[in-house]
């Protein structure tokens, strides 16, 4: 078996995994759902990206990968309704606290009760939102292990298609 014929059957035979290597159609929906939220947050922000996408493909591509990464990496967002209960908590806490340095003696146990309430309160919920983000980092670390072994498993596709995506001649993406 010369080279050529081991390196042919290779391919061939990673062939059907590297189809899933890269969807397209993920892709454009990842782009889209990224844009309709840019649109609804910040639209000035939306403007430029769309025309980015219209004077340089490249450049917003670039930067559109570059934004999902970072939002990948973020972690979990709270919602607002999330992080106003949590400004709730706080400025219970505040105001209990308050009321607590301004109390004649007779009251400060009941007042410290209420102030240990609501300290745990918030103790929980920030809690919650550190195991919300636990599990996001196991998940990316099993994404990331997963992607890992899919590569290693069709190295010599992903090789081959990116040393002829390198050296094709003529013209692209017509």
């Amino acid at each position: 078996m010369t080279i050529n014929t081991f390196i042919l059957s290779i391919c061939l035979f990673a062939l059907p995994f590297s189809a899933n290597a890269h969807d397209p159609k993920a892709s454009e929906k990842d782009t889209k759902t990224l844009m309709e939220r840019t649109q609804k947050r910040h639209p000035e922000r939306c403007q430029k990206l769309e025309r980015l996408r219209k004077e340089n493909p490249v450049a917003f591509r670039k930067t559109i990968r570059r934004k999902q990464r970072h939002l990948k990496h973020q972690g979990p967002q709270s919602s607002p309704d999330d992080r106003k209960k949590a400004q709730a908590l706080r400025d219970r806490f505040n105001q209990t606290l308050k009321r607590y340095q301004n109390a004649d003696e007779a009251h400060k146990p009941e007042l410290r009760n209420e102030l240990i309430t609501a300290a745990t309160e918030i103790f929980e919920t920030r809690q919650t939102h550190r195991l919300g983000r636990l599990q996001k980092l196991h998940k990316d670390v099993a994404d990331l292990e997963s992607e890992i072994k899919d590569r290693n498993e069709n190295q010599a596709a992903l090789i081959q298609d990116f040393v002829e995506e390198k050296t094709k001649n003529g013209l692209q993406g017509l």
